[in-house]
């Protein structure tokens, strides 16, 4: 095999091996509607086996609403616990680690989108069942600003 026919076996076998191979890509949004505290949606559905591409779309105008969006894995506990313990660790991480909860259970996390901004995460989904997403910024957009990630 030439140089150049190798090179080109490396560079597709590379992009066989990267993320979402084999699986169905899904392209999703959610917003934030205003200056609110609250996304558009409280749900998400995606098929389970699937590449997802969620785009958060920050459409506030005052500086102080940014907002991220987490997904994470409640991994049987209580809801309104594990939501008080993200904003609590949130809290104590602040500006400088991204409101960014440095906890187990997180399976994909965007950075914070100011307003009039868009950010976008990829992610694998994980294995059917619920699961929680959630605004991490503070002060207690968690406590409004969550909902239902279901994969089906």
């Amino acid at each position: 095999m030439n140089r150049a026919a190798y090179s080109i076996v490396i560079i597709f076998s590379a992009l066989m091996m990267g993320p979402g191979c084999g699986k169905t890509q899904v392209e999703i949004s959610i917003s934030v509607p205003g200056d609110v505290m609250k996304y558009d949606v409280t749900e998400l559905r995606v098929p389970r086996d699937s590449y997802i591409k969620l785009t958060l779309i920050n459409k506030s105008t005052l500086p102080t609403m940014r907002h991220n969006i987490i997904i994470y894995d409640l991994q049987g506990k209580n809801r309104g616990i594990e939501l008080d313990m993200l904003g609590d660790m949130a809290a104590k991480v602040g500006e400088g680690g991204g409101y960014l909860p440095p906890v187990p259970g997180i399976i994909a996390a965007s950075k914070l989108a100011d307003p009039g901004q868009s950010v976008t995460i990829e992610f694998d989904a994980p294995p059917p069942g619920e699961y929680l997403f959630v605004c991490t910024f503070q002060p207690a957009h968690y406590k409004t600003m969550n909902g239902k990630f279901i994969v089906e």
